[in-house]
């Protein structure tokens, strides 16, 4: 932002200034063209660092409350305390990310208070739930689902297109159908992991372009 700003001001200042030699002319407006390239091309990698950055930390707080969701359908002995702690020891991602994955988080959290049986058959329920989205959001995206769904991509496409054409409305932007793939409690093999990460992915790079 602040890089932003700074281009903005000398482009300003730049524009008002005085007129000079049209021998000099060229040369100056060179350096300047110049200066402004270098500068810009810094904030474009801070913008990719950043990004990925918080691509890596959506990945691990993913994971960590996939791995939590785990825990609670295994039946195992859970440390609320240890896992809270693993939670803190993670950066914060941006506003959304973090309101919603950490939501799941703690609704998950709660459930081992009385409720973990019947969070655990929720969890078990939703896993159906959530490949049907990993697949309508890699049609979405361009994402290849892997052979071993090439039957159930065509029968979803078929439904996605019919859908967009009934309702007649946008279609629903990546990060609000990202945030919702985040919002839902549900158990994942390691292969649907892999797909919601690669998905995960995706939008991070098309937001860093």
């Amino acid at each position: 932002a602040a890089i932003a700003k700074t281009l903005k001001d000398a482009s300003a200042a730049w524009n008002a200034s005085g007129i000079v030699p049209r021998a000099a002319e060229q040369r100056i407006n060179k350096r300047y063209q110049d200066a402004v390239a270098t500068v810009q091309a810094q904030a474009d990698a801070i913008k990719r660092r950043a990004g990925a950055a918080q691509a890596n930390a959506l990945r691990d707080k993913l994971r960590l409350t996939q791995s939590l969701e785990a825990a609670i359908g295994d039946g195992g002995e859970i440390d609320a305390a240890d896992w809270q702690a693993r939670w803190s020891a993670l950066p914060p991602l941006a506003q959304e990310y973090e309101r919603t994955l950490h939501g799941r988080f703690n609704a998950a959290l709660a459930a081992l208070d009385g409720q973990r049986g019947a969070y655990a058959r929720q969890l078990e329920n939703n896993r159906g739930k959530l490949l049907d989205e990993v697949l309508r959001l890699e049609i979405v995206a361009g994402v290849d689902s892997g052979a071993e769904f090439a039957r159930d991509r065509l029968k979803m496409q078929v439904e996605v297109l019919q859908s967009s054409l009934k309702s007649g409305q946008k279609p629903q932007s990546a990060t609000a159908a990202y945030l919702q793939l985040c919002a839902m409690p549900a158990l994942a093999d390691a292969r649907t992991a892999s797909r919601i990460e690669q998905l995960f992915r995706r939008i991070g790079a098309s937001e860093r372009a």
